[in-house]
């Protein structure tokens, strides 16, 4: 049903884009398999590689669907880049119209001073305020014109990577996931350096495991030395990142998908269980994966649970905390 309605939106997008595109686009939907639950992702893919559709209508669908399509730091990089060529454009339009603003501007001084200086029955005066009429007409499309131009362009070069996720270009040529609900920002070194692609990878997955702790008010426990917002995470933060989603069985050798993100949250927050009324930090001890006093996390009772939770997904949300606190528990008189 989703595929449907993301075919028909994409669709609906075509119909006011250029021939040539809308073809192209239309062809690619026409080919798709309806039935296949990847069949909208895999469209989008061969969109994108498409040479003849603009950079700019695949920006737009790329907007549109939230970066369905984006799932390696390459092409992340260059939907980041597609932003800011089309913010660049924008810009040229921009400096364009308000430097054709400033001629209009000065050419309707002109002919009110010439009126001014015009008696009020000179028979030129008729052909002066036609033309100071058409160019205050002028002037105000300009202004329309502007307007729209800027409303067009984005304060930052940046698009939405996933729900509630954006992807981000910084001055300095670093990039960074930004968490909108808790205005939190995972860094990302500069994209030139070298042998740094699945660095890069880990640090962009951080910040989907980072929102589901941070959810359940244990992200801090969890990443050790806790994340700082807007810094790069350390080896030993990319590690865990990396540990929580291998051990909930999700390869993290992409940038993970809407679906899996949706998975480590209901994953995550069987950590904690709102029956009780304890803090996040109160279940962690609870279950023996964090020491209060220490202030440590038991690496091996967090990856056993975790494992419990991938393993047992199918037990009924009110028994499960029970039941991974006993096996925990077990597992620690061993």
């Amino acid at each position: 049903m989703k595929n449907w309605r993301n075919f028909l939106a994409l669709h609906q997008l075509t119909q006011r884009k250029p021939t040539a595109e809308r073809q192209a686009i239309q062809n690619i939907i026409g080919q798709a398999d309806f039935s296949d639950s990847k069949a909208f992702q895999s469209a989008l893919v061969t969109i994108s590689k498409n040479a003849s559709i603009s950079e700019q209508t695949k920006l737009e669908i790329s907007q549109q669907f939230d970066g369905a399509d984006i799932f390696t730091v390459r092409q992340m990089d260059r939907q980041l880049k597609r932003v800011k060529t089309y913010r660049k454009k924008i810009e040229k339009q921009i400096t364009t119209k308000s430097k054709f603003k400033e001629s209009i501007d000065g050419k309707i001084d002109r002919l009110k001073a010439q009126l001014e200086n015009l008696s009020l029955d000179d028979p030129k005066r008729t052909k002066l305020e036609a033309q100071l009429k058409e160019q205050k007409a002028a002037l105000q499309r300009t202004k329309t014109e502007i307007q729209q131009l800027q409303a067009k362009k984005s304060p930052e070069i940046a698009f939405p990577l996933r729900n509630g996720f954006i992807a981000q270009l910084n001055a300095d040529g670093s990039r960074s996931v930004k968490i909108s609900a808790e205005n939190f920002t995972v860094r990302i070194p500069h994209n030139i350096l070298p042998f740094s692609g699945g660095k890069d990878l880990r640090i962009i997955n951080i910040a989907f495991s980072y929102l589901a702790l941070r959810t359940q008010d244990i992200a801090d426990e969890i990443f050790k030395p806790a994340l700082l917002n807007n810094a790069i995470p350390n080896k030993d933060q990319r590690d865990t990142g990396h540990l929580i989603l291998s051990t909930l069985g999700i390869a993290d050798t992409q940038i993970v998908s809407e679906l899996q993100i949706k998975q480590v949250q209901t994953d995550l927050a069987r950590l904690t269980d709102s029956e009780y009324g304890k803090s996040g930090r109160e279940y962690l001890i609870d279950l023996g994966i964090y020491d209060g006093i220490e202030e440590t996390l038991n690496m091996e009772q967090f990856t056993t649970a975790l494992t419990f939770i991938r393993q047992n997904r199918q037990l009924r949300s009110e028994e499960f905390y029970s039941a991974l606190k006993e096996f925990l528990t077990t597992n620690e008189k061993k």
